[in-house]
């Protein structure tokens, strides 16, 4: 029997920090370490924390820039990648490569009914089988009209423009992660899906998350 959970979002390449981090909770043997994506890019150090986390986690989950930097690796196409990841990609090595590959979508606690993910889930319809970029990605405005951001917490969205509310989290985020940006948009309502057949894929309806999905992105699921 496991201890504790101990969950850890969003690292960003910060080794130091993490290996800081980890000094002060002291994992032990009985403990259960969950990494919920984003381990890479933005910060210097991908590789290393790449490291650290095969050391000291018991499994690590998707992110969206994990996402992202898979989907390269599986085109070639370079439209996937944004201008910070060429630095993360000069770090990684076949065993990295292996790990991200390796990395679950979701995570279901043993014992709570507690489910963690990167980023969230469709409402609606079943959390399992919602696609990768989907999951990874998508916030949900919640009835009291606001979003929680990692280390920015709960921020009110409703009445708000989308600009207004990329300002508001960049400024919560500042001092707490390096350089940071935010991309807001609204997705429509996500009954819309697409059918994918032929020989790119098995065939099989998927949903889209209503903000500009790519082709590529859609045929890798």
């Amino acid at each position: 029997m496991k201890e504790r959970t101990i969950v850890i979002g969003d690292i960003h390449g910060c080794a130091a920090e993490f290996e800081e981090l980890l000094q002060k909770i002291q994992p032990g043997r009985r403990d259960r370490v969950v990494l919920l994506g984003d381990l890479v890019n933005r910060g210097p150090e991908s590789g290393r924390v790449l490291d650290l986390a095969r050391e000291h986690a018991d499994l690590a989950l998707l992110g969206n820039h994990e996402l992202r930097l898979l989907n390269y690796r599986r085109t070639g196409d370079p439209t996937h990648l944004k201008k910070s990841d060429y630095e993360t990609l000069k770090q990684l090595r076949a065993k990295d490569w292996a790990y991200l590959e390796a990395m679950r979508l979701t995570y279901g606690v043993p014992g709570q009914a507690t489910v963690l993910v990167h980023g969230g889930f469709l409402p609606g319809r079943p959390w399992r089988g919602q696609a990768s970029r989907i999951v990874t990605r998508i916030q949900v405005v919640g009835p009291d009209g606001g979003i929680t951001v990692p280390y920015a917490g709960r921020i009110k969205v409703v009445g708000r423009r989308t600009q207004d509310v990329q300002a508001l989290i960049e400024a919560e985020l500042a001092g707490k992660a390096i350089q940071p940006q935010v991309l807001v948009s609204v997705t429509k309502p996500v009954s819309q899906s697409v059918t994918v057949t032929g020989e790119a894929a098995t065939g099989k309806r998927v949903p889209l998350a209503g903000r500009g999905d790519r082709l590529l992105d859609v045929i890798a699921q």
